[in-house]
């Protein structure tokens, strides 16, 4: 019995693990995607915020967010490290999301965040979270 609890405890603790935040390059990289859509007023306290709401559920005080999630085939498991290779699966949501932003008037402060999700044992996964807020 204690034998299964632990072998529980270490495979929770696994597969906890396999979801991990975004690299400090492809942080980069996402900032400098999203800025194409949303402009050049990036928040490190927003995309920090993203972080801790994607990750943990917490609150996510803004007046818009996007989340959304990209997944690939890993045949070989070698999912992409770089942002820009899969950037364009994002770029339609972040086209629909802009024209939302566009609707909090101007002022609009953003900041994205992201994981990495090697979780499935037929794919890996990008999750993007963004958060927006407004000066009004």
């Amino acid at each position: 019995m204690f034998f299964i609890l632990t072998a529980l405890a270490l495979s929770i603790s696994t597969i906890a693990s396999q979801e991990s935040p975004f690299p400090k390059s492809l942080l980069e990289e996402l900032r400098s995607f999203s800025g194409k859509y949303f402009g050049n007023n990036w928040s490190e306290e927003l995309s920090e915020r993203a972080l801790q709401w994607m990750t943990t559920n917490a609150t996510k005080m803004a007046k818009l967010s996007y989340k959304g999630r990209r997944c690939f085939p890993k045949p070989r498991g070698d999912m992409p490290r770089e942002f820009y290779k899969v950037s364009s699966k994002f770029a339609t949501p972040f086209e629909n999301q802009k024209k939302k932003v566009a609707g909090l008037g101007k002022d609009v402060s953003y900041g994205c965040n992201g994981l990495l999700d090697r979780k499935n044992t037929e794919k890996d996964c990008f999750i993007v979270g963004c958060l927006f807020s407004s000066k009004h």
